[in-house]
């Protein structure tokens, strides 16, 4: 059993997290993918990204932890979510496009050095 897999794992990471957030890459995002646009998030963690983006595009969130899904699922009754491990999600594909927006400084750094930042998706 893993940290997130725990609800003292969860709790600890969402107070730790309070502030963070994605909202710089989202913003980035509206300019480049149509509304109403379909999108995976992979790494929704408690959710804080995954809300925003459901007010613009339809949205399905996707965590590896039973624990986040679960409590997010607790106030989110009808929300479109799913357990997913990245890893073979990412070996197998399935989809056409999918969007990864984290809540953390190094992945805003990675994503604006992107050589594809700034082109816009057909």
């Amino acid at each position: 059993m893993g940290y997130f897999d725990t609800k003292k794992g969860i709790e600890e990471y969402i107070k730790r997290s309070q502030g963070w957030g994605g909202q710089k890459l989202i913003n980035v995002l509206k300019k480049y993918l149509p509304k109403k646009s379909t999108l995976l998030e992979l790494g929704m963690g408690p959710g804080r990204d995954f809300d925003i983006l459901k007010k613009t595009y339809i949205a399905t969130g996707s965590d590896g932890s039973k624990a986040f899904l679960d409590r997010y699922k607790k106030k989110n009754k009808t929300a479109e979510i799913v357990r997913l491990d990245v890893v073979i999600f990412l070996q197998t594909g399935g989809l056409t496009a999918f969007i990864l927006i984290r809540c953390c400084t190094i992945c805003q750094q990675r994503i604006s050095k992107n050589p594809y930042a700034g082109k816009k998706m057909s």
